[in-house]
């Protein structure tokens, strides 16, 4: 396809309302969550929000034999770090508030299980803000 014809197909896809913005899809869950009108809602996205952390805790002490050696340790280090921002990388944080409520959310568009990304849609999923690594 043509660079002209993808940006005609892009932009008949947006004015025909194919695309669903990650954050319209943070406000819609909130709304349905809630009960709270989304004119009410409010969604801000969280860059600094680690929702690996807030997720699965801190990154636990790696095993002895491994902490006991400077070059496994390293590689045990490193492997976590791109494990959490592999996870991070899922999605956009949302932080959204309304009618007296709030809440966290990661959204995505999810896979379509061909390999592609279904713009139409969008997935939230609550995040703990209790073990939250962000502000």
């Amino acid at each position: 396809m043509r660079q002209g014809n993808l940006v005609g197909v892009v932009l008949v896809l947006l004015a025909a309302g194919g695309c669903k913005g990650l954050e319209a899809g943070a406000k819609a869950t909130f709304s349905r969550e809630y009960t709270c009108p989304e004119d009410q809602v409010t969604a801000t996205e969280r860059a600094d929000f680690d929702a690996a952390a807030a997720t699965f805790g801190p990154i636990p002490a790696p095993p002895a034999e491994v902490a006991g050696d400077a070059a496994r340790l390293a590689l045990w280090q490193d492997g976590r770090a791109k494990e959490r921002a592999a996870f991070n990388a899922l999605g956009v944080v949302f932080e959204v508030r309304g009618c007296e409520h709030e809440a966290l959310y990661l959204c995505t568009h999810p896979n379509t299980g061909s390999g592609r990304t279904n713009l139409a849609q969008v997935g939230c999923s609550a995040l703990p803000r209790a073990r939250a690594a962000g502000p």
